[in-house]
């Protein structure tokens, strides 16, 4: 009797061809970590011969071609590195997966830093040396500082104020509203964490830090050339001045490694006179005259012109933009539609399930990405492949330590959706469909997988809203086409997709726990020159 095949002893392996239909070598392969995974082994053409004959009964078939369909499903994250740690900047894991889907990535691995020149409540004219591309930071993060300084004595012992320094806006309640960064401490870390593999905790010295007790504290530590990192500190030991990080660093600190140690709160109200800035509560430490500060906000950008470097933010700054404040964009991963179709890549495939080997050359496909509220944000990636190999073999190694933990969908961590120029829809579900056509194209002298087309379209299905809200059904009766902004996660785990250009049509209403709500279908058309229906960022 033979053995079964256990179907919940299944891997999949992913590699890049150098000549598309020529296997990839499989050392090169990596694992991907899925959610859900359907595999079509052998999808066949058939011809039916239709033979004349004296009595009843069907005829042979004749196949003509086939084919493999794999149907992958995986969490979507930012990039990290070796030991799965969100790194800003970085290509994620699944980065193969939507290339094979002709998604091309713009890495921007630095830092854009500059001083406005102008702006209002709704807008920042960035830097003259800024890119002239339109759209070109369109759904990312800017965070906007509008002043900061040394603290003064404040001559209080309450640790919900700081004294700002004495060039600080003389205007009442100027900084209501912004976050203000107190940065307590500074100093060099101590290496005696050398033996620190795990990367989650760190030494401070004994003369920065004193006896004071850091739970809860951001720390922000930057270790050489390397990105600084923020981590909170989880908790303190003060004996032995080890603090432990809610999570691992991406780069083991040294003797060489600076920290800031800090707290970031809510500015309730200011006083123009005496520089006074009231905070939402209570910092863990009195401010001195050795503590610096930063008062700023976090912002996207929704819309960005690159002949007058004119960015627009949502939500609204608090202040209007002036040639005073200096801003960050950080360190992204954005992928955008591609229409080269010589540029098209070609993947080869190896699925193992439980001593069966399964072998896909020339993969391509098409991806759906789905953020459903109470869910953890996936993609959907359905590759056509032409069937290479069927074989025994055991179940290989299978390394996962550098994908990222998603975040689930929620109120927490799931902050910004702008449909149109509605702002306020409660989200149940949104989803973003690239549309590609994808063909199996078997002739005499080529037999090949090829994407000859796409329609990029979606859904959104919000809670309904009185007409005096948003009149979504004249903005369907209208047509009206405009921009739509997505972000889920904090920025530094943060995945968002921007479209410059939205249709909305077939409303229908439904009932979800005694809520009202409605659902529209998305249309993303291509346009002023094509190949950005939608982006993917990663921040």
């Amino acid at each position: 009797m033979s053995n079964p095949l256990f179907s919940n002893k299944q891997a999949i392996k992913i590699a890049e061809e150098t000549t598309s239909g020529v296997p990839a070598n499989f050392a090169d392969a990596i694992a991907i970590e899925l959610e859900d995974l359907t595999v079509d082994k052998m999808k066949t053409t058939e011809i039916t011969r239709n033979t004349i004959k004296p009595y009843f009964g069907g005829n042979k078939k004749i196949i003509t071609a086939n084919e493999g369909m794999i149907t992958l499903k995986f969490a979507l994250a930012v990039g990290g590195n070796a030991q799965g740690i969100s790194v800003p900047g970085t290509l994620p894991q699944y980065d193969m997966l939507l290339q094979a889907c002709n998604l091309s990535s713009v890495v921007t691995s630095s830092e854009v830093t500059g001083t406005a020149q102008d702006g209002d409540l709704n807008s920042i004219v960035l830097a003259a040396e800024s890119s002239a591309q339109d759209d070109a930071y369109a759904g990312h993060a800017i965070y906007v500082q509008v002043s900061g300084g040394t603290a003064q004595d404040p001559a209080s012992s309450n640790k919900n104020i700081i004294k700002l320094s004495s060039e600080a806006r003389p205007t009442d309640n100027y900084f209501n509203g912004f976050f203000c960064r107190v940065k307590h401490f500074a100093g060099t870390i101590v290496d005696t964490a050398s033996s620190n593999s795990t990367k989650a905790y760190i030494y401070l010295p004994a003369s920065t830090v004193g006896i004071k007790n850091l739970t809860g504290c951001d720390i922000e530590i930057k270790t050489g050339e390397n990105q600084a990192e923020i981590k909170r500190i989880k908790s303190y030991e003060i004996a032995s001045k080890r603090a432990l990080l809610d999570s691992q660093l991406a780069t083991i600190p040294s003797n060489t490694s600076t920290f800031v140690i800090s707290e970031s709160k809510l500015v309730t109200g200011y006083d123009g006179t005496t520089k006074v800035a009231t905070l939402a509560s209570n910092l863990k430490f009195v401010t001195t005259t050795s503590t610096t500060y930063e008062l700023a906000e976090m912002r996207h950008i929704q819309d960005y012109d690159g002949a007058t470097k004119t960015a627009v933010v949502y939500p609204k700054l608090t202040k209007e933009a002036n040639d005073t404040m200096t801003y960050i964009i950080g360190k992204s991963v954005e992928y955008y539609p591609n229409s080269n179709t010589d540029t098209q890549k070609s993947y080869t495939i190896w699925y193992f399930q439980d001593g069966a080997l399964h072998q896909f050359s020339y993969a391509k496909g098409t991806v759906t990405f789905d953020f459903t509220s109470g869910q953890i944000p996936m993609a959907q990636v359905v590759l056509t492949g032409l069937i290479e190999d069927y074989d025994v073999a055991d179940l290989p190694a299978i390394d996962l330590a550098a994908w990222v933990n998603p975040l689930p969908v929620n109120y927490g961590n799931t902050k910004t959706l702008v449909i149109h120029s509605f702002d306020e829809g409660v989200m149940e579900k949104i989803t973003f469909d690239l549309g590609n056509k994808v063909i199996h194209r078997n002739m005499p002298n080529a037999d090949r997988v090829l994407i000859t087309g796409r329609e990029a379209k979606g859904q959104v299905a919000i809670e309904a809203v009185l007409k005096t809200d948003y009149d979504f059904y004249a903005a369907i009766e209208n047509a009206d086409i405009n921009k739509l902004l997505f972000m889920h996660g904090p920025i530094g785990q943060q995945v968002g997709v921007y479209s410059p250009s939205m249709q909305l049509s077939n409303p229908s209403s439904s009932d979800k726990d005694g809520i009202a709500m409605l659902t529209m279908d998305m249309t993303l058309p291509a346009i002023n020159g094509g190949n950005n229906e939608f982006v993917l960022i990663l921040q």
